[in-house]
């Protein structure tokens, strides 16, 4: 079980630890990071033993990584999550990417074509949107068909601990290569981007991480 009983779940990534590892100039040491951060989701993943998070109020950048990585979620009512790194001028860095775009290739059930779900985690991601509330999380994709909410905060480590008993409601992540989109759809979302920094609605470091993350969405 991934709790706390703080006013926050987490949110994420401290990234004046990030930025001294640019300032020391220490490419090693970020990767080493990044890895580590990676690899403990990974695991969480593919656990042989059931994984639940409990989160209350935020889970945002990092934090919700580790959220999206558990097997079940049995939140609070009144939480808000979501991937803001790019509204900071990074990119989520522990899965998220992957991880957005297989939810909205679950949802749209197009395996075959995920044109349409690349695009979707391309705007989630860009704009750094976020779910006020796991009802809106579930319609864009950020919660899974087995993850639940509740509405007494107090009732919710006992309710995580009971779902880890009965070991009934997890899901497992089933994660099988994808086909993807590739070069066609990536130069329309670059020109997207360049669109819209003409007219104002973007800055030029936004083209630069929305350009990555069209990268990744697109393979």
């Amino acid at each position: 079980i991934i709790h706390n009983d703080a006013q926050h779940f987490s949110c994420g990534v401290n990234l004046q630890v990030v930025r001294q590892f640019f300032r020391n100039e220490d490419m090693l040491g970020l990767d080493d990071f990044l890895n580590h951060f990676q690899k403990t989701v990974h695991h969480m993943a593919n656990a042989s033993f059931p994984v639940v998070a409990a989160p209350v109020g935020l889970s945002i950048g990092g934090a919700f990584e580790v959220v999206l990585h558990a097997k079940q979620v049995i939140c609070h009512a009144n939480s808000t999550m979501g991937l803001v790194e790019s509204l900071v001028g990074v990119i989520p860095g522990g899965g998220g990417c992957k991880e957005t775009l297989y939810r909205w290739v679950e949802k749209l059930g197009t395996p075959d074509d995920i044109s349409k779900a690349s695009w979707k985690a391309f705007m989630n991601l860009g704009y750094g949107k976020t779910a006020t509330s796991p009802i809106i999380a579930q319609t864009e994709a950020m919660l899974r068909d087995n993850d639940r909410f509740i509405i007494n905060r107090d009732r919710l480590l006992n309710e995580a601990i009971i779902a880890i008993d009965k070991n009934t409601a997890q899901l497992p992540f089933n994660r099988p290569a994808l086909k993807m989109p590739g070069k066609k759809v990536f130069k329309e979302m670059c020109l997207w981007l360049e669109e819209y920094q003409k007219v104002g609605q973007l800055m030029p470091h936004d083209v630069v991480v929305g350009t990555e993350i069209a990268r990744i969405v697109t393979g």
